[in-house]
């Protein structure tokens, strides 16, 4: 019966030996558990950073695309600008024309004059010719 005692001892401390390396490994598994754990507390810190530097650089996308919107509105304006300004420097350039259509007429007209004035002073020349002839008979005749 000893016999039968000591194989029971021994299956029960084999049992108890089992138990023990099944705790450990139990143990090590929460300690496993816990270091997951432990790490994925870490990648959400580093996750939320990156979250927040994500933000931060969406918020300077959000403001370089409204300085864009701006200047884009300023080239409009300046572009509708330049228009109106070309349709004046037009305007401006059929007043000119115009202008120098005139300019053209008077200086036609002025050479008429001028031709008028050289006939005229042609004729007091040839008559200032026939007064001093008449000036040179009656002077001789006296």
């Amino acid at each position: 019966m000893d016999n039968k005692l000591d194989a029971m001892d021994n299956k029960l401390i084999n049992m108890d030996n089992k138990l023990i390396n099944m705790d450990n490994k139990l143990i090590n598994m929460d300690k496993k558990l816990i270091n997951m754990g432990t790490d994925r507390n870490t990648m959400d810190i580093k996750l939320s950073a990156m979250d927040n530097k994500l933000i931060a650089m969406d918020n300077k996308l959000i403001a370089m695309d409204n300085k864009l919107n701006t200047m884009d509105n300023k080239l409009i304006n300046m572009g509708t600008e330049l228009k109106d300004q070309g349709s004046k420097v037009n305007d401006m350039g059929a007043e000119l024309k115009g202008l120098g259509s005139k300019v053209n007429d008077m200086s036609a007209e002025l050479k008429d004059l001028g031709s008028k004035v050289n006939d005229l002073g042609s004729k007091v020349n040839d008559l200032g010719s026939k007064v001093d002839k008449i000036l040179e008979v009656v002077m001789d005749t006296s």
